[in-house]
């Protein structure tokens, strides 16, 4: 998962192709003239509820580890379910393909997912609309941008036999408000997909770069809308290695 490329200075010769919705977001980002997003580490608190019907948050610490060329990400997580029960989860998406594994007390595996078509391209737009944690990579060829409006731009992504889409939504500053995809819940043959949005709820500069700080996710249900996430990064690193 490292970077194949020395990171190179974003112009704004870069950026002019571009939907004039992405162009505000990226000036914003604040990436122009300062080197290009190529590796990213994350530390984030999440709170996340497992099923719609569940009440009472689950507290977890995640850490994630991005890059651009290629596209890729490991996110693990600890999740602190009872007070002595504790659950490791790990999502990646690595070579065009997705996995997910979720262990009790890190130790004795009770899911695993992937990779195969539908996880493979749920991973892929979970990393499109993770885009906001490293913007200048929004220039690169294996994004295919659409305008819809003065606010709002279709994403297509196409990474080896793998690709999938989604809308991002902006304000007029150039701040993202939400993105939205059409994403597989579950896996295998069965699996239908849902209106599955990340809202975000404020902004924090780090390293010079504005990125979103804190932000929701929700699944859109016949049954009623299941926000499961809830999360703040607290720390990033860019361009660091692994």
């Amino acid at each position: 998962m490292e970077a194949s490329k020395p990171a190179r200075t974003i112009t704004t010769n870069d950026i002019t192709n571009l939907p004039l919705a992405v162009q505000r977001w990226l000036k914003f980002s604040g990436v122009i003239g300062k080197p290009g997003i190529e590796t990213l580490c994350m530390e984030q608190s999440y709170k996340i509820k497992l099923k719609p019907e569940q009440v009472e948050w689950y507290e977890a610490q995640a850490y994630q580890y991005s890059t651009t060329q290629p596209p890729a990400f490991i996110w693990t997580v600890d999740m602190k379910m009872m007070p002595l029960l504790y659950a490791y989860g790990r999502d990646k998406f690595i070579h065009g393909e997705g996995e997910m594994l979720i262990k009790l007390l890190s130790l004795f595996p009770v899911a695993k997912d992937g990779p195969n078509p539908q996880i493979n391209e749920s991973a892929l737009q979970r990393y499109l609309g993770e885009l906001v944690w490293y913007p200048s990579a929004a220039i690169l060829d294996h994004f295919t941008w659409k305008e819809i409006d003065e606010n709002k731009a279709e994403v297509i992504m196409t990474f080896d036999q793998t690709q999938g889409s989604g809308i991002f939504e902006f304000d007029q500053e150039g701040k993202l408000i939400r993105f939205t995809a059409q994403r597989y819940m579950g896996s295998g043959p069965d699996a239908v997909k849902k209106e599955w949005i990340v809202k975000v709820l404020d902004y924090k500069e780090f390293d010079g770069i504005t990125l979103p700080n804190r932000c929701n996710a929700t699944w859109k249900l016949d049954s009623g809308d299941w926000t499961w996430a809830e999360f703040e990064v607290n720390h990033v690193a860019f361009n660091t290695g692994q």
